[in-house]
């Protein structure tokens, strides 16, 4: 991740996820890593829904999750209010970074929520 924000520092912005100063379509890619997961499930739909505002048509975001339920339940959200605008996948990848902690089952895998826009909403 260091080496990430190293090389893309001029690109990145520091802000309220759920309400960006970005004009509408403005951006090709979003990316989050472990912030929704953080945050109550309404907040993350806004953050969602705030993504999906700024991505051009075309354009991709991917969050990363280690709560699987989390990310079903916003992918069953995303379906439901965009799906004619939107392709959304949900990828469980390999054992994830956090397994050495105690902790519930649920966050032994690295989840990816990947949304491409393919019309304007």
């Amino acid at each position: 991740m260091r080496q990430f924000i190293k090389q893309h520092r001029r690109n990145l912005i520091a802000a309220d996820a759920a309400n960006l100063d970005l004009r509408d379509e403005s951006q090709d890619f979003v990316f989050s890593h472990l912030l929704i997961n953080n945050l109550p499930f309404e907040k993350g739909k806004s953050v969602i829904d705030e993504s999906i505002r700024i991505l051009v048509v075309g354009g991709e975001a991917r969050f990363g999750f280690v709560m699987i339920s989390h990310a079903h339940l916003l992918k069953e959200y995303i379906e439901e209010s965009f799906g004619d605008y939107i392709a959304v996948e949900l990828k469980v990848k390999g054992d994830s970074e956090f397994t050495s902690w105690s902790r519930p089952k649920e966050y032994e895998k690295y989840v990816l929520l990947k949304i491409k826009k393919h019309k304007k909403i």
